[in-house]
């Protein structure tokens, strides 16, 4: 009961967060999906198709709103914490382990806030606990195979086959899951691996891997097939496999691969929460108290958040948001520790006990997985929960939460009410980084380009900018917003803004002279309006 509410409380929190630039995007792409567009074609961007079909179907279900994907988020969340807690149950002895696991995997969720939550990896973690869960690891307690178990692994394949398709290094969680029992039939001298051997009952280590690999296969077979049935087969491989690598490139220059590693798995370990190296500590600990199948259960989550790790270290780029499907994983490994530490203190005495009510919380507080924000998240879990209980959320509260670094929610918000209560059902175009604004706007975009980082990148920069002045040619805008102080070296490889990013781009400055004026200017922003034809 207790963990419910804790998670329950922090669901309503998480309910309540507003876009990031991200989500901004994510949310544009999608419109453009229910309307009829296809992804990279018709709304640019370089994450994978997964997260745009999330926000699609979180815009059937729940409308144009910001909450709606919270929703569907915190569905996912639920979901995963009644696998996490029947899981764990299943395989861990001390019961408490699920409960544990859940409750720092919501905790750090929350932690991150608006910006990092809503993510490829939010989603995409939930989907690797759905295939571990389904996975047929272990035998039945009578020794005999689980039931239909190559239909599990197939579904299992399912799970870790769309969770690539949010994170491409999350597709290969199946296949390694499923080569435990393969290196149980190799390695007969390693006890805890025998805890994944296969009864002589069950369908062979060949055909569970075949079957795994081909419910991996699918999802992604089915997402190439809709791209193919649409024509934007070549827009997807453009992106994902040209401009992309450019991108992930840029954090490889001159650096050392070790150097890294090393400061991916540090920032995983101690960066985001005291509990996890402490109940990791724990679990070490404890180690000789598990059994040969919790000793097996522990090594196959180990290995998925090593997989998860080397994703986040290829990208190079080390983004919070960037661990977050790895955190309901690190969450089985911690709330294991804490509940071998916790059944031993119910051996002990009271006091012990006691220790262990008042030491948890005070542990949490020493390192918050909260990064570059206004106020801690004590205070914006208070702001929040004030507002929420006095009726709701304010706008200027709102805008307040919702800005971080360059991204200004109360200026966006004010371009966007000017750019709705100009009228009309043009499009417009947004030089700059902030999408969001066509969504809170309302209006449609005159280009597939709906943020201007192709053509500020230092690769495929002349390609980009000729399609761009295409697409303005031939739809024209009535309004074209330009925002300053937008550079984003770690993105476009550059130290340019928008605005001066212009400069060295003739066509559309010319574009600008000849048929422009300004309209409206608000902080970073400045609207010009179309001149009408003499």
């Amino acid at each position: 009961m207790l963990c419910s509410t804790f998670v329950a409380f922090f669901l309503v929190q998480i309910l309540t967060f507003d876009y990031g630039r991200d989500q901004g995007i994510y949310a544009v792409v999608a419109r453009s999906i229910v309307d009829g567009g296809m992804p990279y074609r018709d709304a640019w961007d370089f994450k994978p198709p997964g997260i745009f079909v999330l926000y699609a179907i979180a815009r059937v279900l729940f409308g144009a709103n910001e909450w709606g994907i919270r929703l569907l988020e915190c569905i996912f969340i639920a979901a995963m914490g009644i696998c996490l807690v029947r899981w764990a149950r299943a395989v861990f002895a001390p019961k408490l382990s699920g409960y544990f696991a859940i409750a720092l995997a919501v905790l750090i969720h929350a932690q991150l806030d608006f910006w990092h939550t809503a993510q490829p990896e939010s989603f995409g973690g939930a989907l690797t606990i759905f295939g571990l869960c389904t996975a047929p690891l272990f035998p039945t307690a009578d020794g005999r195979s689980p039931t239909r178990p190559l239909l599990r692994w197939f579904l299992a394949g399912v799970f870790f086959g769309m969770a690539g398709l949010l994170k491409p290094q999350l597709a290969f969680g199946g296949g390694l899951l499923v080569l435990l029992p393969c290196a149980a039939r190799l390695l007969r001298n390693v006890p805890f691996l025998q805890a994944f051997a296969m009864p002589k009952d069950g369908p062979g280590e060949w055909r569970a891997l075949f079957a795994a690999c081909l419910g991996t296969v699918a999802p992604v077979a089915l997402c190439v097939l809709w791209f193919a049935a649409k024509g934007a087969l070549k827009d997807a491989y453009e992106v994902l496999f040209v401009f992309t690598p450019h991108y992930t490139k840029l954090s490889w220059e001159g650096q050392n691969p070790l150097v890294l590693a090393y400061h991916g798995v540090v920032d995983w370990f101690t960066g985001y929460s005291a509990l996890v190296p402490l109940g990791v500590s724990l679990l070490l600990l404890f180690a000789h108290r598990l059994s040969s199948r919790e000793r097996g259960a522990a090594l196959a989550i180990s290995l998925l958040i090593s997989l998860h790790l080397a994703g986040v270290v290829a990208q190079a780029k080390f983004f919070s948001y960037h661990y977050g499907a790895t955190w309901p994983l690190t969450g089985l490994l911690v709330g294991l520790g804490f509940a071998l530490l916790w059944d031993q203190a119910v051996k002990a005495s009271r006091l012990w006990i006691a220790a262990f009510v008042v030491g948890i919380p005070l542990i949490c507080c020493a390192r918050s997985a909260i990064r570059g924000v206004p106020l801690s998240f004590y205070q914006r879990t208070m702001f929040r929960t004030q507002a929420l209980l006095s009726g709701g959320l304010p706008t200027e509260v709102r805008d307040v939460l919702a800005t971080v670094d360059d991204v200004n929610a109360s200026a966006n918000r004010q371009v966007a009410q000017f750019l709705r209560d100009a009228g009309g059902t043009r499009p417009v175009f947004i030089w700059g980084f902030e999408p969001v604004i066509y969504e809170w706007a309302n209006r449609p975009a005159s280009t597939r380009y709906i943020y201007n980082v192709p053509q500020r990148a230092a690769w495929l920069q002349q390609t980009m900018r000729e399609r761009l002045m295409a697409d303005l040619t031939a739809n024209p805008p009535e309004f074209i917003v330009i925002e300053r102080r937008d550079a984003l070296p770690s993105v476009t490889g550059n130290y340019v803004d928008s605005s001066g990013a212009i400069k060295d781009f003739p066509e559309l400055r010319e574009l600008i002279e000849r048929r422009y004026k300004p309209a409206f200017s608000h902080e970073d922003f400045m609207v010009l309006k179309e001149v009408p034809a003499p």
